[in-house]
């Protein structure tokens, strides 16, 4: 048995107490070796010269960001694609101007070196969002973490981010389940281009996977109010499984295309599944007196 240690404010027993019971294993036993094997990595560490060395590396690492980095050439200089981020620390992505990053480096990067980045520790207010010197479509927007993005707040990652410039169809391309951690209420939907053409976000938005219960239903300033209801692809979003979770009444139904035509709202709304209940259906207002009732399928 390792031999006990005696650490001020720490009672072995005490600790071990609020642990399960497991069969054949010594929990005092497995806490004080546990405790010991920390305490003798650090004392290597500090004992070969280790400990310095991390030290001085973090702190030579930010007056090299500081000194060093100050250009956009200087960012390129640099292999982002071979860097280990499981090493960086919160100051370390803080050293960065994220801004001049070359972006387009972690576009062929191994996946392994993707998923040690900290996608919340990136300042997403630094970027380029528009303009000559946006780096925004230097992202590949399939591979973010967005788990790991804080989505609420004024200062949030995801209010730091222009909706309107990302790559929409590169973003869909991410795995379901990145896609499903995606906080969609905090998005800014009066961001995103609803003009209709080649390079606009209905073209490339998947209606399909949005997950309707999340947005913001009510109010003048509501995530629904901010969408465009007549330029999104209605077609896509009723092959969707989270139809059911569309509150129909507070779509704004003046904005839907009535024209007959092939590219018609008319033809693509699924009219089976609207929930009518949830309709306003008195006064000059409603959402009954907005709808063509001559052209619905």
């Amino acid at each position: 048995m390792t031999t006990p240690i005696n650490i001020p404010n720490i009672d072995i027993s005490t600790l071990t107490s609020h642990l399960p019971t497991i069969p054949n294993v010594n929990l005092n036993e497995l806490a004080e070796s546990a405790i010991n094997t920390g305490i003798e990595v650090a004392e290597h560490l500090a004992n070969t010269g280790q400990l310095d060395d991390l030290i001085a590396n973090a702190t030579k690492w930010a007056d090299y960001v500081t000194n060093n980095l100050t250009s956009v050439s200087d960012y390129q200089a640099i292999d982002w694609s071979a860097m280990n981020f499981a090493n960086w620390t919160t100051d370390f992505y803080q050293n960065i101007d994220w801004g001049m990053f070359d972006w387009s480096d972690l576009t062929n990067a191994a996946i392994d070196t993707i998923n040690s980045i900290d996608w919340g520790e990136i300042r997403w207010n630094q970027l380029n969002w528009t303009g000559k010197n946006s780096n925004v479509a230097l992202i590949d927007w399939s591979k973010i973490q967005w788990d790991e993005l804080d989505w609420t707040g004024l200062k949030s990652d995801a209010s730091a981010i222009d909706w309107g410039e990302i790559d929409w169809s590169e973003l869909f391309a991410a795995p379901i389940a990145s896609l499903n951690s995606i906080d969609w209420g905090e998005i800014d939907w009066k961001e995103i281009d609803y003009k209709n053409g080649k390079s606009s976000d209905m073209k490339a938005i998947d209606w399909s996977q949005i997950q309707w219960s999340e947005l913001d239903w009510s109010g003048t300033k509501s995530d629904v109010s901010a969408i465009d209801w007549g330029q999104i692809d209605w077609a896509k979003l009723f092959t969707g499984t989270n139809v059911n979770d569309i509150d129909w009444g507070e779509i704004d139904w003046k904005e839907i295309d009535y024209k007959d035509g092939a590219d018609s709202d008319m033809k693509a709304i699924d009219w089976s599944q609207i929930q009518w209940d949830e309709l306003d259906w008195s006064g000059k207002n409603a959402d009954s007196a907005a709808i063509d009732w001559g052209q619905i399928d």
